[in-house]
């Protein structure tokens, strides 16, 4: 309990002090806004990591401090609609409602303050519209509705183009979600949204077919063409050395590589590292030779704007692909499904055989 008051302290007044000065009645406006700039976001100690209920408590104090924001964000509205801050406050209020999942009263607020013409409304009715996606779990029937809604008030910002990608990755139907794409390529050309959305219809369209990749492995300088090695079973990893759950997930993969590479598997690291003169290369070649990782790597060199990864829609690492012993795309999605997909497709080669 000590660790937790500790950190709490470090969120800011606690809310018995908001109490004794007021708070809950009707305050002027600018004692609101000084109660918010008292707040203190507490700040990660990463010589504590290792202690025992660090982590915890560190996130339990984190919630406090934003509970106490999404608060006094409400109060404010309140007291003063028309106060500058109050777009990037109510903003706030809305995510960490959402996320603490009170989308009930999201929707009713949102609902509300979108009625007007100002900048808060926009921002409230695109609110209200990602709150409609999770409440409905993403019912195409209900949230493209609201996301018409809103693109009819802002056709131009790139916020609509994010509205349809989040439909889109949500939703389980491949046929509505290639649609979701199409649109949002037709419609926002020019959003960096939709900069990987031609690869991620691809991802959707090209499972089973022919898979293409050669290059100069960074570590050896050998040419690794897939088309001649026809038998052994690909995994793609698309990953970077900044990347804290690729790094993560290394052990595990170094696991997997020596359980199956004498069964004709083959791992490939597909690097996001950042490029050369800014030490992308450098960084690679260090992790592996400190980590002793055994399989090739395609370093592309251009850090999210890579173009191999970036024409197979990949905006998030670590990315699993498969490629089966024909040589054609298996899976898109093999994170976390690699001890399942591996022995299927093992089995069916030697079977053929």
């Amino acid at each position: 309990m000590a660790t937790r008051a500790s950190l709490i302290a470090l969120a800011g007044a606690s809310l018995i002090a908001f109490a004794s000065a007021g708070y809950g009645q009707s305050r002027p406006p600018e004692k609101i806004i000084s109660d918010i700039a008292a707040l203190k976001q507490p700040m990660f100690d990463q010589g504590r990591r290792e202690e025992q209920g660090y982590i915890d408590s560190f996130l339990q104090a984190r919630k406090d401090y934003m509970r106490q924001r999404a608060t006094l964000a409400k109060e404010l509205y309140d007291a003063d609609p028309e106060s500058r801050q109050m777009g990037r406050l109510m903003t706030e209020r809305w995510t960490f409602l959402t996320q603490e999942g009170d989308l009930d009263t999201v929707l009713a607020e949102t609902e509300a303050v979108s009625k007007g013409d100002s900048q808060l409304a926009l921002d409230a009715a695109y609110a209200h519209a990602q709150a409609v996606g999770e409440k409905s779990g993403w019912d195409l029937e209900k949230t493209i509705p609201a996301i018409d809604a809103f693109i009819a008030r802002a056709p131009d910002g790139d916020r609509g183009a994010r509205l349809l990608y989040d439909a889109a990755s949500h939703v389980t139907d491949r046929d509505a979600q290639v649609g979701l794409y199409r649109r949002l390529i037709k419609d926002f050309p020019d959003s960096r949204t939709t900069k990987y959305v031609a690869g991620k219809i691809r991802q959707i369209e090209e499972v089973g077919k022919p898979f293409e990749l050669s290059f100069q492995d960074a570590i050896s300088g050998e040419t690794v063409d897939l088309a001649s090695r026809k038998g052994t079973i690909f995994v793609l990893d698309f990953w970077a050395t900044w990347c804290g759950p690729c790094v993560a997930e290394m052990p595990h993969n170094k696991e997997l590589y020596a359980q199956y590479k004498d069964k004709g598997v083959e791992f490939i690291g597909v690097s996001l590292d950042q490029a050369q003169d800014k030490g992308g290369l450098d960084s690679l070649k260090k992790f592996v030779a400190e980590n002793d990782i055994p399989w090739p790597q395609y370093y592309q060199g251009n850090y999210w704007d890579s173009e191999f990864s970036t024409g197979w829609g990949v905006n998030s690492i670590p990315c699993l692909f498969v490629v089966d012993a024909s040589g054609n795309l298996y899976s898109t999605e093999a994170r976390g499904k690699l001890e399942e997909i591996l022995p299927e497709l093992i089995k069916r080669r030697d079977e053929k055989h």
